[in-house]
């Protein structure tokens, strides 16, 4: 007995190393398994059958069936009534078809001879259940028992590894296929938002542009200077905004504008200026790009309008040309705006009548909508050697 005992340790040990072998696929190792069994034990048929809340159809799950001719015996009812059975057992049983109850009688149903139920136990958790079916041989039941029960809980802790991992891989899936299926729906969002947002931005420009139109027709008609000049003021201010949500619809994100880039196609809307002067608009910066949004950009465009027209308008009179000078700059978190000439300077007591001037007046409450401020003085009262006018914006700014 000895001899035998050590012969079937020795298979114990190939079959084990075997199924380790195999750990990563639960079906394989089971086969596997079933493959060795029905050969050394000499059974007609064996199943390794799952009964946990991993099993993915239902609790008692088919994980193998060796012969795989015999499959459909898995089928069975009988078999899902021995696997219901065998849930109170602890350890491998031997069970004989002329004996009582509820295994015995599925014995006699399938046609089958003296058959043993392993069941596959990690501490006190039943993962499933090993069926030798129809033993062909009886001899030496004892340690065939005692082997079944070595086996049983190395193939259980595999098969319950395997299982695991298989389940957390169909989970990854599944949720990787929602989140796909999640992403596919907000990049459509996203691009029909972005659709919605270009389309307004180019409503709003050309309805802007309409407006413009209406008034340089209204211009023309009226023989009153005041009125075309107020009337020629209003355009500079609405191409102003339409100017910001043109630059927003050719942005990538329709939220921010490049105000570098901006600024210097507002400062070219000025080349037609009704004069007889040469006056040269420079734009500088101390960085290649600062962009703002739509909330800081139209205020700001409305606010540099102002300022190049009344420097264009007043700087250099009788037909002198000159330079304005616009110089934007970000330093952590303010912006600077300065807008200068070297004109004749305005009156150094408009600091204190400024309020009677309608784009003054504009500029300061834009200014203050941006929690910034605004200065503006004759250059003489800050160095006696110079001359011009020099206005000064300042306002906090996060960087994008």
């Amino acid at each position: 007995m000895d001899d035998v005992k050590k012969s079937f340790n020795y298979l114990l040990i190939d079959i084990i190393q075997g199924i380790l072998s195999r750990a990563g696929d639960p079906s394989s190792c089971a086969a596997f398994t079933a493959e060795q069994l029905r050969t050394i034990i000499g059974a007609r048929t064996v199943m390794v059958i799952e009964c946990s809340e991993w099993a993915s159809s239902h609790q008692h799950e088919i994980i193998s069936v060796f012969p795989a001719r015999r499959a459909k015996l898995g089928k069975e009812e009988a078999i899902l009534r021995m696997s219901i059975a065998s849930h109170g057992f602890t350890s491998a049983r031997l069970f004989k078809p002329d004996e009582t109850g509820v295994i015995h009688e599925a014995l006699r149903e399938l046609q089958s001879g003296p058959t043993i139920l392993s069941p596959l136990m990690i501490g006190q958790d039943r993962i499933g259940v090993l069926m030798l079916l129809d033993l062909m041989d009886t001899q030496h039941l004892d340690t065939i028992i005692d082997t079944l029960n070595d086996l049983s809980t190395v193939l259980a802790l595999i098969l319950r590894n395997a299982s695991l991992y298989k389940h957390l891989e169909q989970e990854v899936q599944r949720r990787t296929a929602e989140l796909e299926e999640k992403n596919l729906v907000l990049e459509k969002a996203l691009s029909e938002r972005e659709l919605l947002l270009k389309e307004v931005h180019h409503r709003v420009k050309n309805n802007l542009q309409i407006i413009n139109s209406l008034m340089y027709l209204q211009a023309s008609h009226s023989s009153d200077p005041t009125v075309h000049e107020a009337l020629e003021k209003s355009q500079k201010r609405i191409y102003s905004m339409a100017l910001v949500h043109e630059e927003l619809y050719f942005s990538e994100d329709f939220e921010y504008i490049d105000f570098m880039e901006y600024t210097n196609k507002l400062c070219q809307n000025y080349d037609d200026f009704e004069s007889n002067q040469v006056i040269s608009i420079q734009v500088k910066g101390n960085k290649e790009s600062i962009f703002l949004p739509i909330t800081y950009a139209v205020p700001l465009g409305i606010i540099m309008n102002e300022l190049i027209t009344n420097a264009l308008k007043y700087a250099y009179p009788a037909d002198a040309g000159g330079i304005i000078r616009v110089l934007i700059e970000q330093k952590e978190r303010m912006i600077t705006i300065t807008v200068e000439d070297e004109g004749i300077g305005i009156p150094e007591d408009l600091q204190y009548n400024k309020k009677r001037s309608l784009g003054l007046s504009l500029i300061e409450t834009l200014t203050e909508q941006l929690h910034g401020s605004f200065s503006i003085q004759n250059k003489k009262c800050l160095r006696e050697e110079t001359h011009g006018t020099m206005a000064l914006i300042t306002f906090p700014w996060e960087h994008k």
